[in-house]
């Protein structure tokens, strides 16, 4: 008897249509190497290799499980604050998501319950993607660039108005006033002979303040202004206190300026690239779209000073500030990346704060480090401090430091980096913890023959331009240094995978990927990264606001956790993006309608099995610590009051 259920089509006396055949499945044969051996590794460190690794770190699934009542609570109120939110027009919504952009809502953001109240509260453990010279709030490196006495700026546009804050190339450095008034010089004798400016005003006007040059019309392009002067006069024109405004709020015609991208753009400039790539033409950076930034004036400022402030700032200030800045995050292990190279080396200053011409090498760097590091600890670590517990027992929190130096550098410079890293290793052991190359993956240079005619063009930013160094490294039996390698931050075409593919399935001793964004597209080194046991660094926002994606809802890390790969979540440059780790927790829960509060814990845990600590047993005291901090910040959101639902403040 036919139920009533029954097909229509049955009940009419004709068979339905059966559904068009599925296409075969074709299997990709792809070389999946074995885990190889680490030699000369310590027995502490191969029981947490690629076999017994994967019990310490449980899906979200599993956790759920087995979550203590209190848990569960605490995901049902983040439940009910995530709803909230995506009936805010300004935040991530799936009914508009096009509408959403990280730095128009980053103010907003931080004033929501669900980044308020959860994601400054949980612990996450373990911080793998951090650059050192860009890890801290934009406002900080102003105040400490303005105790720099010679630090200089100069523009290549009179700083008028907001138009020429757009259009202008800015510079900074630190410099001998000798110097300065050398160059200035050089400055008034090349334009002063053509009529383009006047030198009689640039003397008039160098009589002042200096800081106000600057911003006047005569402003002689690319002449140095001390950059106290400049702070100084900034009120004059802006008619707001810099440091004030600066990372808060500008004046209405000085707030973000940013251009954004769609899908079709990105295509279109994607597109592009190919073509230039297939011809062999030169590319400046063909790893993200040649596009404008995405940055509000205040992250743009910011990023241009990053790297001339690390020459002349307090390294110990600057050190303790990030300490701190961690602990305050939830974060018990950073590992930063500082950039190591000739040209990063600090400036050394005498007793009044003046350049003395002299440079602080990267191995004096280490120590620096290393020295405000535990003192800023042991400081912390004191009855009341902040990782000092109720009972008195200290928390643990342990600073690593990853080798870092650009990819574009010639295989000699990259092999005498190894042997810095090398040395590095062999004074600061505990310290030391990986190798990285970070950089453009691909940079297209023109070879040019003894008459400066084009021969050719040379590929620089790949790995097998080092694999031959990079193998050597890892078969000196005392070194126990593990590669993690920036990979796949592009959404350019299929010429970039063949850095994926060295990493992958040529290079041994390989425990994480920085970004890892274009595995998406290759299931077969997906299975690759799965087989060997590889972590991915993902960066969400950094991602989104570079345009690999659109917004946070687009990023593979949903993929590669449903593909059963181990990820962590990371900020990558919290200067310029005005972020911090807690905000790309945020951008994970937001963007994946099926994340919850144990996809957060599956994510910390995983930074803390991933990380770089070598001991087994100062790992799982981490994991014993991060567990039960977790659950505190979960009674602190059931029990302290997180008021759902309750954000008119927005």
């Amino acid at each position: 008897m036919l139920s009533s259920h029954t097909n229509s089509s049955l009940l009419r006396g004709r068979a339905p249509p059966l559904p068009p055949p599925l296409p075969p499945v074709k299997r990709i044969h792809f070389y999946k190497p074995k885990p190889p051996a680490r030699a000369g590794v310590p027995s502490q460190r191969l029981q947490l290799g690629s076999t017994n690794r994967k019990k310490f770190h449980p899906t979200a699934a599993a956790l759920s499980k087995t979550a203590k009542k209190v848990e569960k609570n605490a995901n049902i109120m983040l439940e009910a604050s995530r709803k909230y939110d995506h009936f805010h027009p300004n935040l991530y919504n799936n009914r508009n998501p096009e509408s959403y952009r990280f730095l128009q809502s980053v103010n907003i953001i931080n004033r929501t319950e669900v980044f308020r109240e959860f994601a400054k509260r949980i612990p996450k453990g373990a911080h793998h993607h951090i650059h050192f010279n860009s890890a801290l709030s934009p406002l900080f490196l102003v105040k400490e660039a303005r105790d720099i006495q010679d630090m200089y700026i100069k523009s290549s546009l009179p700083l008028t108005d907001v138009e020429s804050l757009v259009k202008c190339t800015i510079e900074f450095d630190i410099m001998t006033e000798a110097a300065v008034n050398s160059k200035n010089s050089e400055i008034v004798k090349k334009f002063t002979p053509n009529g383009l400016l006047q030198a009689v005003a640039w003397s008039q006007l160098q009589g002042k303040s200096g800081g106000i040059v600057i911003f006047n019309r005569e402003y002689l392009p690319f002449s140095w202004v001390r950059y106290k002067d400049f702070q100084t006069n900034f009120q004059e024109k802006w008619r707001e206190r810099f440091e004030v405004e600066f990372g808060t709020r500008f004046p209405s015609n000085y707030k973000e300026i940013c251009a954004f991208q769609n899908q079709e753009t990105q295509h279109r400039e994607g597109k592009e690239l190919e073509a230039k790539l297939q011809e062999g033409m030169p590319l400046n950076n063909p790893t993200l779209p040649q596009s404008k930034q995405t940055l509000p004036v205040e992250a743009w400022l910011a990023h241009k000073l990053i790297f001339t402030e690390h020459a002349g700032m307090d390294y110990n200030r600057y050190t303790r500030a990030f300490v701190i800045d961690c602990v305050h995050d939830g974060i018990s292990v950073p590992e930063i990346r500082p950039n190591f190279m000739q040209a990063n080396f600090l400036k050394k200053f005498d007793s009044r704060g003046r350049f003395t011409g002299d440079l602080v090498k990267n191995i004096e760097l280490v120590g620096i480090i290393k020295h405000e590091y535990e003192r800023t600890v042991e400081f912390l670590q004191r009855p009341g401090g902040l990782l000092r517990r109720a009972n008195g027992a200290k928390k643990l929190f342990l600073l690593k430091i990853i080798y870092c130096t650009p990819r574009t550098f010639s295989p000699d410079e990259i092999e005498t980096a190894l042997q810095e890293c090398r040395d590095m290793y062999k004074i600061y052991p505990d310290l030391i913890a990986g190798f990285d190359l970070v950089g453009q993956e691909l940079q297209i240079s023109e070879m040019k023959n003894e008459n400066g005619d084009v021969v050719g063009y040379r590929r620089l930013g790949l790995l097998s331009n080092f694999q031959k160094h990079l193998l050597e490294f890892q078969v000196d039996t005392e070194q126990r240094i593990p590669f993690l390698f920036h990979c796949g931050e592009t959404i350019a075409p299929d010429g970039l995978v063949e850095n994926l593919k060295v990493a992958l399935c040529t290079l041994p001793n390989v425990l994480r990927l920085g970004h890892g964004f274009s595995l998406r597209s290759y299931p077969e080194l997906m299975d690759v990264v799965k087989s060997r046991d590889i972590c991915i660094e993902t960066c969400p926002t950094s991602n989104e606001i570079l345009h690999l994606i659109s917004t946070c809802a687009d990023h593979p890390i949903k993929q590669f956790m449903g593909y059963g790969m181990a990820c962590s979540v990371n900020s990558d440059n919290g200067t310029p993006f005005k972020t911090s780790l807690s905000h790309d927790f945020y951008q994970v829960l937001m963007g994946n309608e099926h994340a919850d509060l144990f996809t957060w814990k599956e994510l910390a845990r995983n930074s803390l099995v991933y990380s770089c600590v070598q001991h087994q047993e100062t790992r799982e005291a981490l994991l014993e610590e991060f567990d039960h901090d977790w659950e505190e910040a979960c009674r602190a959101i059931v029990y302290g009051g997180a008021a759902r639902n309750s954000q008119s403040h927005l």
